[in-house]
């Protein structure tokens, strides 16, 4: 066969042809590994931003303090003491507080019987009710930090109370700001111990072991038990889709409830919003009877604590009324598959 003949053309053509699928079908293997590696590794990246995000009031004020000597002082002694003890209402505070038990009943008298760390549950709540009137509820979620003060300032100079979801940080000034939380009459709710996504929803059983020690951690500092959680990512987030329902049905059948959110600050976004963005970005669902703002307390949040008067200033002027959360409020939830 000549080259350049009509054979040898024709035997070009058929072997393109013939080269021509495999090479599609290679393309398509290629885009596939490349999109689920790109996934995995967008999810991983977002999992570590948000630990160094958790860090960085830590590395401002780094305190010298032994966590291992904490943890390991505080967990001899925990589960003893919640056996013999009783969760009982604290109306004027909105979360639970522990009174030694007269009658000293042991666990077993007084436990649901969960198997599975039987120490971690409260008394069923009540049925949930709507507010009346048009209702703000500020939550701030990560903290608490430094930049926790300043919001609790501006909270105090409005008269107003929110609600704080609190990851377990254990320095020596981060437990004083929660221990002024609690002084100051907000909520404190349980988010998580590590704050890892790639770890706490694992399984049913990975959950429960964190917000166990999110538990613990807010009892030992504030001496309250806090009726009500917040899921890292909601309660529908890519992270926790496989094991949601599960979770969910272990905590809430624990005498706990969550609360996701229908307004958000975007606070959370990189880069870091300015306090204008994030009061245009809340406003922008502000046309509902019932108003959960998701919004962080972490210490690189400025602008968030910075957003603060104007935008209570403003859904005043929208008539709404301020409160905090506790577990009679009817909770705003996402759809859950």
């Amino acid at each position: 066969m000549k080259f350049g003949s009509v054979d040898f053309f024709k035997m070009m053509i058929k072997a393109c042809l013939l080269i021509l699928p495999i090479c599609l079908v290679l393309l398509i293997v290629v885009s596939i590994w490349f999109a689920v590696y790109h996934k995995n590794t967008s999810e991983h990246i977002e999992a570590l931003e948000s630990r160094i995000e958790q860090l960085e009031a830590d590395a401002a004020m780094q305190a010298d303090v032994s966590l291992s000597a904490q943890s390991g002082s505080f967990d001899q002694g925990i589960s003893e003491q919640i056996q013999f003890e009783k969760p009982v209402s604290d109306k004027n505070n909105n979360y639970s507080t522990i009174e030694q038990s007269k009658n000293n009943h042991s666990v077993e008298a007084i436990s649901p019987g969960f198997e599975y760390l039987p120490d971690i549950w409260l008394p069923l709540p009540e049925a949930a009710r709507l507010p009346e009137n048009k209702t703000v509820y500020l939550t701030f979620d990560d903290g608490p930090s430094p930049v926790t003060l300043d919001i609790l300032d501006t909270l105090d100079e409005y008269g107003i109370k929110a609600t704080f979801f609190v990851v377990s940080r254990r320095h020596d000034y981060e437990m004083d700001i929660l221990r002024e939380v609690a002084a100051r009459g907000h909520s404190i709710g349980m988010h998580s111990d590590s704050h890892d996504p790639t770890k706490i929803y694992l399984s049913k059983e990975d959950y429960l072991a964190d917000m166990y020690e999110n538990f613990k951690y807010v009892y030992e500092v504030t001496g309250i038990k806090p009726q009500i959680f917040r899921f890292v990512g909601g309660s529908n987030s890519k992270y926790n889709k496989h094991a949601a329902t599960e979770i969910i049905t272990a905590m809430t059948d624990r005498g706990f409830s969550y609360f996701d959110w229908n307004s958000s600050a975007d606070d959370a976004l990189k880069p870091h919003p300015s306090a204008s963005r994030i009061i245009s970005n809340v406003l922008r669902t502000s046309e509902t009877q019932q108003l959960i703002v998701l919004a962080h307390d972490s210490g690189a949040r400025t602008q968030t604590a910075a957003a603060l008067p104007e935008l209570i200033e403003t859904l005043q002027a929208r008539g709404f009324v301020f409160d905090k959360l506790d577990a009679s409020v009817e909770p705003i939830r996402f759809l859950v598959p």
